[in-house]
């Protein structure tokens, strides 16, 4: 997987980044619980799409999962994906625009909404449409 990444989910109007592996990798006690993993789709920075199959915890993150500017215990997990497949990069924008249209209300607090989706348009690659969710 090559980084930066996106993360969709299909019943989520959200487009979350990462940044790094590490990123990925660490999670709060909370969500892992909740199961939010579950269909769950990675678009890499070279347009190459995963989908997580199992999430494993594997222990917790510094002090026994506590830090104090954290909310909850904070643990590292690994993650099995699927074979990946390549993405096609109208339809990745074609969705991206319709979750930022549906989330409009989020995304104009750092983003004139128009503004976001010319550049979604206008964008040439994979990572400079993932770029723009950082």
């Amino acid at each position: 997987m090559n980084f930066p990444i996106l993360c969709l989910k299909e019943k989520d109007n959200m487009v979350y980044y990462f940044e790094s592996v590490k990123s990925l990798e660490y999670t709060s006690d909370e969500l892992f619980k909740a199961g939010v993993f579950k269909g769950v789709k990675y678009i890499d920075a070279i347009g190459m799409k995963y989908h997580i199959l199992e999430t494993q915890k594997i222990g917790y993150v510094g002090l026994w999962g506590w830090n104090p500017l954290l909310k909850g215990r904070q643990i590292k997990v690994r993650h099995k994906f699927s074979e990946s497949e390549k993405v096609n990069i109208d339809n990745l924008k074609d969705e991206l625009i319709t979750k930022v249209k549906k989330h409009r209300q989020y995304w104009s607090e750092s983003w004139d909404i128009n503004e976001l989706v010319m550049k979604i348009y206008e964008a040439n690659s994979f990572i400079e449409v993932i770029k723009l969710f950082k």
